[in-house]
């Protein structure tokens, strides 16, 4: 583990080294992953096709919904399931890729 992150906040679940975070969750994968991957498994059952199913991933999200689901999930906790329910699977989704885009700069080379 890198020094850096020693000390790093853990009342937040964005913007932490991923090692970390899941270790701080007494789990090999981060909660706030294996949390929204469970949700969004369970939702592809409401949609179509393959394709819709895709389309979940590709479509453009407006930045404000994501940004106000990430703020209620960024207190180091497992995501609360009705949270998610609230929100449609497309912003959840894009709420993930932020999570990972905002990984700490080597924190995926150093969980490997």
């Amino acid at each position: 583990m890198c020094p850096i992150y020693d000390n790093a906040n853990l009342d937040q679940t964005f913007g932490v080294d991923i090692e970390l975070r899941a270790r701080a969750d007494h789990k090999r994968v981060p909660s706030i992953i294996s949390g929204i991957l469970m949700h969004l498994d369970g939702r592809y059952a409401e949609l179509e096709d393959d394709e819709k199913r895709k389309a979940v991933w590709l479509t453009n999200v407006p930045l404000p919904k994501t940004h106000e689901l990430r703020a209620k999930l960024n207190d180091g906790k497992v995501p609360d399931p009705e949270i998610l329910k609230g929100y449609d699977i497309t912003v959840v989704a894009a709420v993930l890729k932020l999570y990972l885009l905002e990984l700490p700069g080597n924190s995926l080379v150093h969980a490997s």
